[in-house]
């Protein structure tokens, strides 16, 4: 996929939208944008390109109505582009919703119309500043996404929630947890398999492999590593990486072999981490959280509390609703992405 994430692309004039979309040939283009039901400069890209179009709608619950996201994204079926919401969790959003609140008026609207929600930790950030004012401590982020995931599956939803469900499907699935799942949702741990003995290489591999396939290429044609995150976040200098190269003069071929490129500098860091940090070391999903890139994060927030970027209370609530996530699951699935 050809993800652009830079900006309100609604706001720049069509012929600038044309030339980023024939920067580089794609299955899928994905588009940042506002709220908007001014869709004629998309719909016009979606006619012109082969590939599909999605578009990811910012959305700031203090500014929009989720009824006007529903009704955008209803409009955008209409004309073959889908899309998603995405909100990104600051102080300022925790402190003035409650859980209940943020269900209710955020949430809720949107259940019924096969949705999918983007949840996104706030990050630091050179654009930002690097200002600290609207990170959420882990704990309370953790323990307020549990009751919101709570609400949720007792609401019985039908929304898909990511990263969240994602990773709450891929617990059962592909970590043997569906052994240890009890009548009433929730996981007998002294059932769970036991854990895979330690493999660094192969815990180093698979994660490699997740990487080469998470590439963001910019409007510059600058090529970044993605991590499939809550939130998705860019490896650029936020994280201390620069781009493993630029399109216009070095094949992605070319960028990600030999032994001294850039993602085997971030696998190095990531599996010290692992096995060094004394809440990844005992842990048995150290192989799923390096594969999200999960101990880069600790450069902006450290995780020393109660909980950690894994978020396990948060998804034990979405486990508890099998039919919300065999939804989640066929809604993943229709996307073809």
């Amino acid at each position: 996929s050809y993800t652009m994430r830079f900006g309100n692309h609604a706001e720049l004039p069509e012929e600038e939208l044309f030339r980023l979309a024939e920067l580089l040939p794609s299955k899928f283009r994905i588009f940042s944008t506002g709220p908007t039901q001014q869709l004629e400069k998309f719909i016009k890209l979606n006619q012109n390109y082969s590939g599909r179009l999605f578009l990811e709608i910012i959305y700031d619950p203090f500014v929009d109505k989720a009824n006007d996201i529903k009704q955008m994204m209803l409009s955008m079926r209409e004309n073959d582009i889908n899309g998603y919401p995405e909100l990104v969790l600051t102080q300022k959003l925790l402190s003035a919703f409650s859980p209940q609140r943020f269900v209710d008026e955020c949430i809720a609207p949107l259940s019924g119309i096969n949705a999918q929600m983007q949840l996104g930790r706030y990050a630091p950030s050179k654009t930002r500043n690097f200002n600290q004012s609207q990170v959420v401590d882990i704990d309370d982020e953790v323990n307020w996404l549990a009751e919101v995931s709570k609400i949720v599956m007792q609401q019985n939803y039908k929304i898909s929630i990511i990263p969240l469900g994602e990773y709450a499907i891929t617990l059962l699935d592909e970590y043997g947890e569906s052994k240890a799942l009890q009548a009433d949702g929730t996981i007998n741990e002294s059932l769970l398999p036991e854990p895979e003995p330690l493999d660094l290489k192969g815990i180093k591999d698979k994660t490699r492999d997740i990487l080469l396939t998470s590439l963001y290429i910019d409007q510059n044609m600058d090529v970044y590593v993605w991590s499939e995150s809550m939130g998705q976040h860019v490896l650029d200098i936020n994280y201390g990486f620069g781009s493993l190269g630029n399109l216009k003069n070095t094949s992605i071929q070319e960028m990600v072999s030999g032994k001294h490129n850039k993602i085997e500098k971030m696998l190095v860091e990531i599996i010290r981490n692992l096995v060094s940090h004394p809440k990844c070391a005992p842990c048995r999903y150290k192989s799923f959280c390096a594969s999200h890139a999960v101990p880069l994060f600790r450069k902006s927030h450290n995780d020393n509390g109660n909980h950690c970027y894994g978020y396990i209370p948060a998804i034990r609530e979405f486990q508890k609703n099998l039919d919300v996530l065999d939804f989640m699951v066929d809604n993943f699935r229709s996307l073809e992405f």
